[in-house]
């Protein structure tokens, strides 16, 4: 399986009453799992990140197990293929015009609770992971473990959260920054690297305390994959995916 990572705006979602007729296209694409979580939210951006999240869980099946033959195979292909991830952008009418109905999601879990799609038709366990920020969603899959992590930028927490997450060479990094964009700028590379290693383990940001992500050369990074996308302006993207040789 290729590494992918769908991207989505949910801007137009959040604007919209939930009860418009935008709306009443998106439930009707929704898995029944995900569709009650939808309407059971009261806030309109978490309801359009929830929703947004769905939509690319079903994007994803829907290229898996309903797509024709060629693109299928271009997906699920064999096991120790390109290791980059190939970023596809996607607005809410693509998602919209695409035929198809619901396909039932069926998820395994973790020792740390993490989901998985379920092994069926012939096809392993899919590793994926979804992240939502601003007015966007990812969604990262592949055949090995994954994590990632959106983030739009803000100045506002940035120094509390340094001084609680990151490590001495982390904090000796952002304090060489010549400016306060500068300084925004390697925060957020850093924050968003540790949490998508943290989503990556199952363990969240406890397990990125203290360790240093500011050098992705660094030894105890052999084992990992790493892809970065700064194409969103004001906003950051990292992914992390083991290695297939590391036997994970």
């Amino acid at each position: 399986m290729e590494n992918r990572l769908f991207l989505l705006s949910v801007k137009e979602l959040g604007e919209e009453p939930s009860e418009s007729e935008l709306w009443q296209q998106v439930y009707e694409r929704l898995d029944e799992g995900r569709l009650t979580k939808v309407t059971s939210l009261r806030n309109s951006r978490k309801r359009a990140e929830s929703a947004g999240g769905g939509l690319l869980v079903q994007h994803l099946l829907h290229q898996v197990f309903c797509e024709e033959n060629e693109q299928r195979e271009r997906f699920v292909s064999e096991a120790g293929k390109p290791v980059a991830f190939a970023l596809e952008r996607y607005t809410l009418s693509e998602l919209l015009s695409k035929p198809g109905v619901p396909i039932p999601v069926r998820y395994t879990y973790g020792t740390k609770g993490k989901p998985y799609l379920q092994a069926r038709e012939n096809l392993p366990e899919m590793f994926f992971n979804l992240s939502h920020s601003g007015d966007y969603v990812i969604c990262a899959v592949s055949e090995r473990e994954v994590g990632a992590d959106i983030q739009k930028m803000q100045m506002q927490g940035t120094e509390r959260l340094a001084n609680r997450f990151f490590s001495e060479e982390e904090r000796k990094l952002l304090q060489s920054c010549d400016s306060s964009e500068h300084r925004l700028e390697i925060f957020y590379r850093l924050w968003t690297r540790k949490e998508a290693y943290g989503k990556l383990t199952g363990e969240g940001i406890t397990a990125s305390i203290d360790k240093d992500f500011s050098d992705l050369t660094a030894d105890w990074m052999r084992s990992l994959i790493w892809e970065e996308f700064d194409e969103l302006s004001g906003y950051k993207i990292a992914c992390c995916a083991r290695r297939q040789d590391n036997g994970m």
